[in-house]
């Protein structure tokens, strides 16, 4: 591990910060031989949507994710699904950094040093492949994958690397140095549980109860997408990352895009006292359980790397029931939509102005952008209450050995 800098603080401020949520207290541990810490130099950020900042654009240059109104907030649509910036970059923000161009569009030309965005809107963590054979799910937007996204990490590596005499050490030296982070396993869930939704709709199927799909995620699908990302996680230890940053799935049974298309599948369905779908939430909720137990047992074979968790799930709960406190006031409505209850029309996009779609005037009022994607304002609240002060208080950096999470 490198020696302590005067700049340590940012990042160990950062980690803490990242594993303590809201009132929850931060528990800290000194290593044994003393306070160790890096300066990050570098982001690396794996996953789908949720972090996307450009790579689904330029995989589909047409796409409504490029047009306005998306990025109304910052001026002009980035390829961020987004009226404006996301939880990513003020991740980056916080660390010092540039937020990393998106790697589709640093293809071909001389890589920046401040790291890369791979993660790709509507993705899954599953192979195409395994999705076919095994559930009979095709692929709706482009095989980039997690798999694929970890085959353009090693391109990244080898390009940036082989100006360089010794590749290895210049490998060494930029993933000791860098935060790898990891979100994804959101669509691979909502592909199995919407699975009917077309034959339903065209009432070639009645509607069901969700307890089995459910049933069929939990024994058949969820053991899948936990052990491809700890595998992930494990491809890039072994390529020499020393610190990781994975977040679990947010409460998507709060979400516009649940709300208004799972009544219309599933029979029964319970709504808590935020307006959300408590089977989905649940399952949720059991998903970054065992991603957690996964993540423990991979810190305890790996003792040397920094494994921090973030349950995001319980932050935007958070935001969610203290929402008007914090400026909102739509918490399950979207903003960019074309009517309904929920402001969502199924298959109709925000971007999309030939189906009615039109923006709210005030972006920052309401939580939801779109029918799955946070508005700039919410990004931002969940980001401070993973990162306050980060440039303000020291701490110790958490002991490799105890995974940290909050």
């Amino acid at each position: 591990m490198m020696k302590t800098t005067t700049t340590a603080t940012i990042t160990t401020t950062v980690f803490l910060f990242l594993l303590c949520f809201c009132a929850a207290p931060c528990k800290t541990e000194h290593c044994a031989g003393g306070n160790h810490s890096v300066k990050i130099k570098s982001l690396f950020q794996f996953g789908d949507s949720f972090a996307d900042t450009g790579n689904a654009l330029h995989l589909y240059p047409n796409s409504w994710v490029g047009k306005p109104p998306n990025g109304i907030t910052i001026g002009k649509p980035t390829g961020r699904f987004s009226d404006g910036l996301v939880i990513f970059d003020y991740i980056a923000k916080a660390l010092g950094l540039d937020s990393p161009t998106p790697y589709l569009d640093i293809t071909g030309k001389s890589t920046r040093s401040n790291g890369a965005n791979f993660a790709v809107g509507g993705v899954t963590a599953l192979s195409g492949d395994t999705l076919m054979k095994r559930w009979n799910i095709s692929l709706p937007f482009a095989n980039s994958t997690l798999d694929v996204q970890l085959q353009w990490f090693r391109r990244y590596l080898l390009r940036t690397c082989r100006r360089r005499n010794n590749n290895k050490s210049c490998v060494s030296d930029l993933l000791e140095s860098s935060l790898m982070s990891i979100e994804i396993g959101g669509n691979d869930y909502t592909l199995l549980l919407l699975k009917d939704e077309q034959d339903i709709l065209a009432h070639k199927k009645n509607r069901t109860f969700i307890s089995g799909p459910i049933e069929e995620a939990k024994k058949s699908m969820l053991p899948l997408v936990i052990h491809k990302i700890t595998s992930a996680l494990k491809r890039m230890m072994s390529d020499g990352a020393t610190q990781v940053f994975v977040h679990g799935l947010y409460p998507y049974g709060c979400t516009p895009g649940y709300l208004t298309r799972f009544p219309a599948v599933f029979h029964n369905l319970t709504v808590d006292k935020l307006g959300c779908i408590k089977e989905a939430n649940d399952f949720v909720k059991y998903h970054n359980h065992h991603l957690r137990q996964g993540l423990l047992e991979l810190q305890e074979q790996n003792r040397e790397v920094n494994i921090i968790y973030v349950d995001i799930y319980k932050i935007m709960r958070s935001l969610l029931t203290h929402a008007s406190s914090l400026g909102f006031a739509k918490t399950n409505v979207t903003c960019c939509g074309a009517g309904g209850k929920y402001n969502y029309v199924y298959t109709v996009f925000c971007g999309d102005y030939r189906s009615g779609v039109r923006p709210c005037k005030q972006p920052g009022k309401y939580v939801f952008w779109d029918e799955f994607h946070l508005s700039q304002a919410a990004s931002q609240q969940i980001a401070k209450r993973m990162i306050p002060k980060i440039l303000k208080k020291p701490y110790p950096v958490v002991c490799p050995r105890a995974l940290s999470y909050g």
